[in-house]
Parts: C-alpha cells; structure tokens; sequence
C-alpha cells in the first residue's frame, strides 16, 4: 500500500511538472537581443579584452578583432540555417541533436553547460575587483568574496523573478555601458584633432603573426552571442527574433571592439606610451586626453555591465539544465517551473551553486580576480568552440537532408570551422605554460564526467534516444505552420 501511495504521489509530480510551461511569447526582439549582448559582455573591451589582445597583436589590434568578427557572424549564419525553421529552449543543443544525432546533441548540451555556467563563475570576481579600484582612493576595501556571493544571489533573484525583467535589464546596462565607451572613444580622437592612426594601417608596421595570435583571444571576447537561442519558448516571433538578435550581437559588439580598440591604441601612440606596458590602460589614455571622468564612468559602467554578464550566463546556463532535464537527461527536478513566476528554478539554483562551488574555493585559496577570469574562463571558452565546431559541421547535414544544401552554405560552414579551429588548436599547441597546460584537461574531465552519465542511462534505459528524438521531431512540427507562410525566415 505505501509503495502504490509513493508511485502515486511521484506520478503527481511528474504531472505537475509536465502541466507548467515557461511564459511563452513573453520577450520581445529587444528583450531576446539583450540576451546575447549582455553575455558577450563588449562593454568590458576597453578594461579587459582590448588590452590584453593589444599586448600580443599591438597596432594590428582592431584587425585581430575584424577577423574575429568575420568568424563568429560565419558560426552566426550556420546557426541561423536551424534557428529560422524552429526554436526551443537551449536551442542549440538541439539542433546539434537533429543534425548529428543524439550523442553529439547532449555532448554539445554538456559543453554548453560547462561554456554558459564556467562564464558566469569567471565574470563574477571581476566585480569587487573593480569596486576596490573605484574606492581605493578613499582607502576603502571591501571583502572580494563576500562581493562575488552577493553578485551571485542577486544574479539567481533576477533570473529566478522574472526573465522579462532581467532581459531588459541586461540590454540597458550593456548599451548604457557601451555608449559611454563610444562616448569616450569620440572625446578621445577629437581632443587628437581627427587625425588618422596610419601607424595601425601601414603594413610594415604590422606582424601578421601577432594579428593571429592576438585574433585568438579576440574570438574568445566575442563568445557568446548565440545564448538567445536559449530562449525560443519565452520569445516573441522566435523564427525571427531570434536569428536576427544573433547577429545582431555579433555585428554590434564587433564594431564596439574594433572602433574601441583603434581609438585605444592611436591614444598610446599619440603620447607615445605603450598599452602593453600599463596598468589602467582605459583610464591612462583618457587622462591624458582630459576626460579621466569618463574612464571613471566607463570603470562604473563595466563594475555593473558585470552584473548582467553573470546573469546572462546562468539564464543560459539554466536553460541548458532544464532541456537536458526535459530530454530525461537530468532528473525530473531540473525540469520544474515556477507555478508564479514561471522560470526553471530548480535549474536556475543549481546553475549559481554550481558557480558559486567555483568561485568561493578558488577565492579562499587566495587566487586573484584577474587569475579567476583567466583560469575559469579558459575553460568554459572550450565549451563554447566545442559547441560552434559541432553546429558548423552539423549545418551542411543539416540542410542535405532537408534539401537545401547549397554551395556557398558548404562554404561558410567549411570557414566557420575553420575559425573554430585557429583558436582551438592554438589553445592546445603547442602547450601553453603551467597552470594554462592543465584548462584542456579539466574541461575534457567535466565533459566526460557529463558524458559518461548519459552513457549510463542509455545503458539502463535503452528507450532514451528514441524519447529525445521524438522530443525533437515535435519541437520541430509545432513550427510547421511558420515555416509554410514564412519559408526564408528572418533571413
């Protein structure tokens, strides 16, 4: 009798589960922009990314970052080829699934998980560390640690409330934040007299190697403009809202390095000072133009812009939980919905555990913000190259089958693997120093720990590729309609 009272009460939950739904159509094109902009978090170029591609690459800076650019918009286009015929939540772990079968779907969910939760961890230091800069010169201090949990459990609160509010919210912090960039890169370059960096155009003044290596790191900058595929049961017109926030995000945050980075270097080269060299590069060359308060507004804007990158970053995150759940990858719980505010948070809690299991021992053993972001973000960076390689080689199967294959299709997906490559393999070979030798092994240790538990329940539950595939044949059928009155998407 307690045995049928036990399946009876499961059985209920399980129905409970299945009733509740994320809040459909409830994120506009705006709000679904916000996603992807504000995990690619470009308005932190001028304190983070640009100096540090600038110390490899120099006056080839703004060219690491076009050729970076021209990459992700190709992977951008490969995703777009799905995303135009149907969407889902953590969409792109399912297209992987249709293109290349089921194995390789949830090996690209893992790698997805580990890319969206390990960019939220790496971000989330970043804030006290810039808060104590901001408050150094009144001889104040705050506890790193206790920032980045108190980051973290606003973080949950926002992707726990509401997903409209922390869309919108994401979107107005990052342009906020990327206007005063602009803001800056304007006031800087006219207080120069409109004169043209040639020093940044001549070839002899350029290594082709440095713009390489430097082109590297900038791909990794520009990680994570496809998270808005992570909300097609929440967005507006998904078919089209959807692929056009991809790129969009893409193009946006691509111009804002690249005018960023070319106005930082001409400054250095007009004072004949050396980014590489500086410690504050950001506001080093804004004092010397005269406008440091907009380097201590940009600084301002960046300490919050950090926000919405972490909360994006584990919306995704969560999302990608909350699918492999749907699929019975994960247990059931994963895939519970608020009854009110109608988010995963079951998922969404365990996404900021899971960042915080990161970032609070990495802090008590005493690791700098800067080495926090280096490390953990070297990491999930191969999620995400795991992720864009595996959707440009699915993107040709994907449309043979449906009949569409075309050669220019077969020539964007060959370079947008090829851009996947470059930066994968120039991680790998040859070995970076100690500890950087050890973030393949970690993530391969993680991706196979996720793995190895799929593995397992297909072991013991034979049935579970079928359930997934048929999972993703209904997905794709509920857009039928769509596909007929609209047939070449949004693009």
């Amino acid at each position: 009798m307690g045995t049928e009272m036990q399946q009876t009460i499961v059985a209920k939950d399980e129905r409970i589960v299945e009733r509740r739904s994320l809040r459909s159509a409830s994120l506009g094109p705006w709000a679904v922009l916000g996603q992807s902009i504000a995990n690619i978090g470009a308005s932190g170029a001028p304190l983070i990314s640009i100096p540090v591609v600038a110390s490899i690459a120099g006056s080839g800076t703004w060219i690491s970052f076009l050729i970076a650019t021209v990459g992700v918009v190709l992977i951008a286009m490969n995703i777009n080829q799905f995303a135009r015929d149907s969407s889902g939540t953590a969409s792109l772990y399912d297209y992987i699934a249709r293109s290349l079968g089921t194995t390789a779907g949830v090996l690209g969910g893992w790698a997805l998980v580990i890319a969206y939760i390990g960019s939220g961890a790496a971000c989330a230091p970043l804030f006290g560390y810039y808060l104590n800069i901001l408050l150094a010169p009144f001889h104040l201090h705050i506890s790193q640690l206790l920032f980045s949990v108190l980051l973290l459990l606003f973080v949950w609160y926002f992707a726990w409330k509401d997903m409209r509010l922390s869309a919108h919210l994401m979107l107005t912090i990052e342009f906020s934040a990327m206007a005063i960039g602009t803001l800056m890169a304007v006031a800087i370059l006219f207080r120069q007299g409109h004169h043209i960096d040639l020093q940044q155009f001549r070839w002899h003044s350029l290594s082709p190697k440095a713009i390489g290596q430097g082109s590297v790191l900038a791909f990794m900058a520009a990680v994570g403009f496809e998270s808005a595929a992570s909300l097609g049961d929440e967005a507006k017109k998904p078919l089209k809202s959807i692929p056009r926030a991809i790129v969009a995000s893409c193009i946006i945050a691509g111009i804002y390095y690249m005018v960023s980075a070319y106005t930082m270097i001409a400054g250095f080269h007009f004072i004949s000072g050396n980014i590489a060299n500086s410690q504050a590069p950001a506001y080093e060359i804004a004092h010397a133009n005269g406008v440091a308060i907009l380097a201590v507004l940009l600084m301002i804007a960046g300490l919050i812009s950090g926000f919405s990158v972490v909360l994006a970053s584990i919306v995704a995150g969560a999302r990608t939980l909350f699918q492999l759940a749907q699929h019975g990858v994960l247990p059931a719980p994963f895939r519970r919905i608020h009854s009110r505010n109608h988010t995963p948070d079951v998922s969404i809690t365990a996404a900021t555990l899971l960042a915080l299991l990161v970032v609070v021992p990495m802090t008590l053993t005493d690791i700098t913000p800067r080495a926090i972001w280096d490390y953990v973000g070297s990491v999930c960076t191969f999620g995400f190259l795991i992720a864009y390689l595996l959707i440009s080689i699915g993107t040709p199967v994907y449309l043979h089958r449906r009949g569409r294959l075309r050669p220019t299709h077969i020539a964007i997906a060959a370079l947008a693997i090829v851009a996947v490559l470059v930066p994968l393999g120039s991680s790998i070979y040859p070995a970076p120093d100690f500890p950087h030798n050890l973030m393949i092994y970690i993530f391969a240790a993680l991706l196979a720990a996720g793995m190895g538990w799929f593995f397992i329940l297909r072991w013991h539950r034979p049935a579970l590729v079928a359930e997934i595939e048929s999972h993703l044949d209904k997905n794709y059928q509920r857009f039928a309609l769509e596909r007929v009155v609209d047939p070449k998407g949004a693009f």
